[in-house]
């Protein structure tokens, strides 16, 4: 559903992809409608960024906050070599959904 605050807003978003030393590998935003519900699809265009299996990486989401913004995410620990932050703080034992995808 549309916000009520406000009804016709773009809510920008930018991702990030940072190595353990914090560098940031790659960065692309993006302009999702309010009342989007699904995966959305972020690309690191032209040419994607470098990374190597098992590299600890870090996603580092952030919106406008403008608007509240319902993530979506699943508790249990469905991703154990992972750790899910909001606010800065552990989240618990949960894991926030993010499908990623590699050519080789």
């Amino acid at each position: 559903p549309r916000s009520t605050l406000f009804p016709y807003t773009t809510l920008f978003r930018s991702l990030q992809i940072l190595n353990s030393s914090g560098q940031v590998l790659g960065s692309t935003s993006a302009s999702i409608s309010d009342g989007f519900e699904g995966f959305w699809r972020f690309e690191f265009l032209p040419t994607g960024i470098t990374v190597t299996p098992g590299q600890l990486l870090t996603i580092r989401l952030q919106d406008t906050g403008k608007i509240v913004f319902w993530w979506k995410y699943k508790n249990g620990n469905p991703y154990p070599v992972g750790q899910a932050y909001f606010h800065g703080s552990l989240f618990q034992d949960n894991d926030f959904l993010f499908k990623t995808y590699g050519a080789q």
